[in-house]
């Protein structure tokens, strides 16, 4: 059995500041694009990915998955130390990320605040390999 990103979750404990807000990667992206110029389709890529975590699972707990100061880094490492549009608009892409995370959840959290709410289970460290999950 190969575990869902929602099996990580069973158990977890939700965070205070885990808002419960209905907000798109459009709207967000549009946003940006007011807030640091150009246009909304230089920035609907990164918010796009901070939100296509919430296929993975039920409820706003998906928000978890990115939604940290890991989560920015991340965003940064995808999409470079900049975001440049055609006309030549560039802006760090960590300010759009960490503005991401702010306008959605209230803060950046640690990531190890969301690590620690998650309940231990034995399957969690049972490493595996490529081969034995038929992948190689």
């Amino acid at each position: 059995m190969i575990p869902s990103a929602s099996d990580w979750l069973l158990g977890f404990q939700r965070p205070d500041w885990l808002r419960s807000v209905n907000i798109d990667a459009e709207e967000l992206a549009q946003d940006s694009a007011r807030r640091f110029g150009g246009d909304a389709s230089l920035y609907l890529p990164l918010h796009g990915w901070f939100l296509a975590t919430s296929s993975w699972c039920d409820g706003i707990e998906h928000l978890l998955f990115r939604h940290h100061s890991f989560g920015v880094f991340e965003a940064e490492t995808r999409f470079g130390p900049v975001l440049q549009s055609d006309s030549g608009t560039t802006v760090p892409t960590r300010i759009v990320a960490e503005r991401h995370v702010q306008t959605v959840v209230g803060s950046i959290p640690p990531a190890i605040d969301v690590l620690r709410r998650i309940k231990a289970e034995r399957w969690m460290l049972q490493a595996t390999s490529p081969r034995k999950l038929g992948l190689d």
